[in-house]
């Protein structure tokens, strides 16, 4: 099966190294977008960009599905560079299950009952809920993609303030109104920790993105 992998990274080359050569170790090279920070890693399949913030987030994210639509791969995955010790294994086997119709399946467990739409998760297996949402780190199907054009809008900046990119928001809306299926791991598949975040540092500051 082939899967085609991206790390959204900037300024965390040690966990982007550790993460790519835990990847590596499964046989996965993952497409490195980097958001202008300004050492420059050894890794294979690392692109490095101007930087572009919260304000410019939507656009890596529209490169990388117009590079998701040109590919011949089965299997999608996001991750940004802080999300660690992906259990590589759950995700193929996870994959096979949900396979047959448009998915989504977020790496990690934060706690979050929902965001952005009023849907409460409902847990339909010991290892599986279905919920409302995703933020930006997940696996999917190529249908699920297909549903969303492999595209992503531009994001008027103040309507965030700062605050956020809106990507999350915006693949969110539109998966649901494409009725794909979103589901999330009652235990996370990736671990996150409590460290500074690179992109919201004062709504993680409130709002602690912990893998559980």
């Amino acid at each position: 099966m082939k899967i085609k992998a991206f790390i959204t990274s900037y300024d965390r080359e040690g966990m982007l190294t550790k993460l790519v050569n835990h990847l590596n170790s499964f046989g996965i090279i993952p497409t490195i977008k980097d958001d202008g920070s300004e050492y420059e890693p050894s890794l294979p399949q690392y692109f490095r960009h101007e930087h572009r913030g919260k304000d410019g987030y939507w656009q890596t994210w529209n490169e990388m599905l117009k590079d998701c639509e040109a590919s011949d791969a089965e299997l999608f995955l996001f991750m940004p560079d802080d999300f660690q010790v992906l259990n590589v294994n759950r995700m193929i086997a996870t994959h096979g299950w949900f396979k047959k119709e448009p998915y989504i399946y977020n790496l990690i467990n934060d706690g979050r009952e929902w965001e952005w739409i009023n849907i409460l998760p409902v847990q339909i297996s010991e290892a599986t809920s279905r919920t409302g949402f995703t933020d930006c780190g997940f696996f999917c199907n190529r249908e699920a993609l297909n549903k969303i054009g492999f595209y992503m809008d531009e994001i008027d900046p103040d309507r965030w303030k700062g605050k956020s990119s809106g990507v999350g928001h915006q693949l969110t809306k539109r998966l649901h109104k494409a009725r794909v299926s979103i589901y999330k791991p009652i235990n996370s598949l990736a671990y996150h920790g409590d460290h500074e975040s690179k992109m919201h540092p004062t709504e993680r500051l409130n709002n602690p993105l912990i893998s559980i």
